[in-house]
Parts: C-alpha cells; structure tokens; sequence
C-alpha cells in the first residue's frame, strides 16, 4: 500500500502548490505595498521580490496543472525544478543558520558599501539612526549627510549597525527554519507492515488518511496490523470531516431521526401517563390509540438503532482515527519473528494458520498414527491390484514383449 495509490499524492501535491500560489501572490502584494507606501524605493529590492513570487507562482500552476490531469510532462518538469530549488533553498536555509555575528557585520557592511546615498538616507530616516559603524572611515561622512530625527533631538544618534545587528540574528532563524520547513515538506517516511520494494514505504500523513478512509488497521497486502500509538485528540478546532457515501449518510440520518423521535415519544408518553393535567387524555379513546401507534413507533425506532448502530458505529471510529493525533510505528521484523514462534502474531493468520489455535505440541502435520492409518488403504488396495495384474494369463502380445517392463495405473479416489 502506498499511500492510497496516485490520488493521495495527488491531494498532497494540490495542497504544496496552493501553498506555494498563497506565497507568491503574498509576495507580490508586499513588494507593491511596500513600493506604494514608499517603504522601499529600491527598484533592485521591489523587483526581486516580485521576480521570486511570480517564479513561485508560475511552478504553482504547472504544478496544479500536472497533478489534477495526471499530466506526466509537466510533472517530470516540475520535479525538476522543485529539486533545484530544494537544493537552493537548503543550501541558503543552512547558510542562515550557521551564519555568526561577525560575518554578519561584514555581510551588512559591504552591502551599505554598495547602496545608493538615497536609500542610506531613506534607512537612516526610517530607523532613526545615523551611519553604519563608527570604527570606520565612512561613518563620518554617512554622519554628516544624515537627515535622521535624532540627529537634531538628541546629544548622539546610535549607530544603524547596532539596529542591523539586533534584529538580524532572528530574523535569519526564523528565515532558516521557514526555508528548511518548505525544503522538506515530503513528510516523514516509515515502513509500516511486511510489504517490501516498491510498495515498502509510506508517508506518516497518507497512511493515517488511508486508514480513516478504509476503517481498517491492516494492511491489505500483507494483512499485517500497524502497530500504533494514540497520543492524544486534535483541538476541536482542528477535527476534520471524513468522506461518507450516500448509504453512510442515510444511515446516519436514521440514527439521529430515530433517536430523536425516541426521546420526544417516550418523553411525551411518560409524561402523558404520570401527569394528573393529562388524566383528560389517558381517558380518550383517541389517545389511546395514539398511544398504540407510538409504542409502536418506538419499537421500530428501537429496531432500527439496533440494525443501524453497528455500521455508524464503524463510521465513527472512522472519524476517530481522523481526529486523533496517531503515531504508526516502524515495522520490526525481530518482534514478527518473536511473535510467530509464539503463537502472538499481530497479523492476521495466513492460509496455513488456524484461527481456533491447536493443541499444545502440535507442529501443523498429523499424528503419526493417524498418518499410518491413511497410508495402510492406498497400499492394500496397489498391492492387490498388482497381484491380480500378475495372475492373469498372458496372451500372445504380453509373451511377445515378456522383456518389458509391466506398467499400472491406479487411480485413486
């Protein structure tokens, strides 16, 4: 089982690129706020941004494109580029992460080296600060072209590399790790039962969906039960519908009208037979019949609970499995060994395995009496056969060829 064939990638695959869409318009909108606001008068700044969402955008389509219609094309290409990419966004999500302070200041100065003098003034009027670093050459001539508020408000204006640094630490974590979370949105991958090769490995997500939308624990290959963890309930915030078919939706319906035209009828009954205000009605002759038809009303109810609970019942464990935080555990083959000399295999029985177990000792064969007295038949009845066979008179084909062999079929019911 692989994650419930093609349309479980398929879904995994719609939802990453819609993501990836909700990204690059999110990215196109901030570069043309922020042009707009006059935030960042930087065409360089403004048009790599824009150039990194449309990118996103368009692999988004080809992406949504390729796995609704199946199209193998646009797939092949697209794992391509979404491996380029992956390479690249890991490569500078580690490199955030690893960067220390000091190669961030020379990051931060040899990029102030190389703004314009307008964007320097548009930062430094932003961030009320003047200059880079003090322990350079630049600084007083930044400092003295500085337009900042504090420059005229206060005795000494703090330097824009102190601010820089500040906040650069975290926001190259938090860079990092949203690059390293979009790196590896493949999943967790487990090997859940006995199956192997192609079929051996499963993401962690697909098979808890496969299993809510099957409502079984096993594998249907091998017929192996997952070994699973409950670990705790999602919030109900988070609770998640299950695809029902139309005889699960009547059925369900069933039981929610029926118990609730139980609970109205018997409450009514009760209170229609015990309440000294309905003493009129307990006397009428149409109530009384009224009476017959809802305690008959009732028992159908009654019955159709019965009938039908077992199956809402399958449903809602269903829907369990879904709202519920499971965690499916790796296949060892060491406790399957361990189980099978035991008797205590998780799985279900195989062809050659009694669902009713045996007697202690017993290896699977019969006894060897029991074998004796099915063998002694077949060998009686050959044996009379052959000697029948040897008192017959010859004629003259068998005198003929008195040196060959003399064959007998024996065929046995």
């Amino acid at each position: 089982m692989v994650c419930g064939g093609f349309a479980c990638s398929k879904n995994a695959l719609c939802a990453l690129n819609v993501v990836y869409m909700l990204v690059g318009l999110l990215l196109i909108g901030v570069a043309a706020w922020g042009k707009g606001l006059g935030l960042v008068s930087s065409i360089h700044i403004i048009g790599g941004v824009i150039a990194v969402g449309v990118f996103l955008l368009l692999i988004a389509v080809v992406g949504l494109i390729g796995a609704v219609y199946h199209h193998q094309v646009l797939l092949f290409f697209y794992m391509i580029i979404l491996g380029l990419v992956f390479i690249f966004q890991f490569g500078i999500s580690c490199s955030c992460l690893a960067i220390n302070r000091n190669t961030q200041k020379d990051v931060i100065s040899t990029y102030w080296m190389v703004m314009t003098n307008k964007t320097r003034n548009e930062l430094e009027t932003s961030l009320d600060c003047c200059g880079l670093f003090n322990s350079t050459t630049l600084y007083f001539q930044d400092y003295a072209f500085c337009t900042a508020h504090c420059k005229t408000h206060s005795p000494k204006c703090q330097v824009c590399g102190d601010k820089f640094l500040k906040h650069s630490d975290e926001a190259l974590k938090i860079l990092g790790g949203v690059g390293l979370f979009f790196s590896f949105t493949e999943g967790e991958l487990l090997s859940p039962c006995r199956c192997d090769g192609s079929v051996r490995c499963t993401h962690q997500p697909c098979l808890i969906r496969w299993i809510s939308e099957r409502g079984s624990w096993s594998c249907e290959l091998c017929y192996f039960k997952y070994q699973v963890l409950a670990i705790s309930t999602k919030n109900p915030l988070q609770w998640q519908a299950i695809s029902l078919t139309v005889i699960e939706k009547v059925q369900i319906a069933a039981i929610v009208l029926g118990s609730l035209f139980l609970v109205a009828s018997i409450s009514w009954l009760i209170w229609s037979s015990l309440s000294p205000s309905a003493k009129w009605q307990r006397q009428d002759l149409l109530f009384q019949i009224c009476y017959g038809m809802y305690g008959f009303m009732d028992v159908v109810c009654i019955g159709l609970i019965v009938h039908e609970g077992s199956s809402v019942y399958r449903i809602f464990k269903r829907w369990q499995a879904v709202n519920q935080q499971w965690k499916v555990l790796n296949y060892d083959k060491t406790k399957d060994l361990g189980g099978d000399s035991g008797g205590g295999m998780a799985g279900k029985p195989g062809p050659r395995t009694s669902r009713t177990g045996s007697p202690p000792g017993a290896t699977g064969r019969p006894p060897a009496s029991q074998r004796v007295r099915t063998l002694l038949p077949q060998h009686c009845g050959y044996t009379i056969l052959h000697l029948l066979g040897q008192l017959r008179p010859p004629d003259a084909r068998s005198s003929s060829r008195s040196g060959r062999e003399v064959v007998m079929r024996v065929t046995t019911v």
